[in-house]
This record gives structure tokens, sequence and C-alpha cells, in this order.
């Protein structure tokens, strides 16, 4: 996602709910999410991803390696945690 919305920015390259995405700490700008979306494994790796006003699921497994989430209206941000 070079163009940092979500959608792929016209590159017809949308991840769906079966995508495990990774954003690294050189993309060239930040995500931002432009409807609510699912994915299967989901990786922040220190740049900024923007919630804007909608939700985020993830199905399997969440890394957060640096980086900041954000969103632009007060919402709870669940997070729900295993161990092993």
């Amino acid at each position: 996602m070079v163009s940092g919305n979500w959608s792929g920015g016209g590159s017809g390259a949308t991840p769906g709910s079966g995508d495990n995405i990774t954003i690294n700490s050189n993309a060239p700008n930040n995500l931002v999410l432009d409807q609510n979306r699912t994915v299967a494994n989901f990786t922040v790796g220190g740049d900024t991803v923007d919630l804007g006003t909608y939700t985020l699921i993830t199905t399997g497994i969440t890394y957060f390696n640096g980086g900041l989430v954000t969103q632009r209206q007060p919402k709870y941000i669940r997070l729900t945690v295993s161990f092993w």
C-alpha cells in the first residue's frame, strides 16, 4: 500500500480477511483505515496506523514492534492477549 489508504489507492490490492498485513517502519505513508476491516494477522513494525472512526479486527495474531495506533474519535481499543 504505497498511498497509505487501506483500499490500495487504485492499485487494486485491497487486503481481505485472510490476509497477513505488515506495516514496516520505512513505509512511505502511514496506513489509514477507510472502513471497518478484518485481517488474519497484523504486524506494526514502527509506523503509524490511523484507525480513523473505523474498527480493525484481527482473527489471528497481532504484533506491535513499535509504532503508533491512533483514532480520530474517542473509542476503546480492545485487545485480547494470549500468553504461551
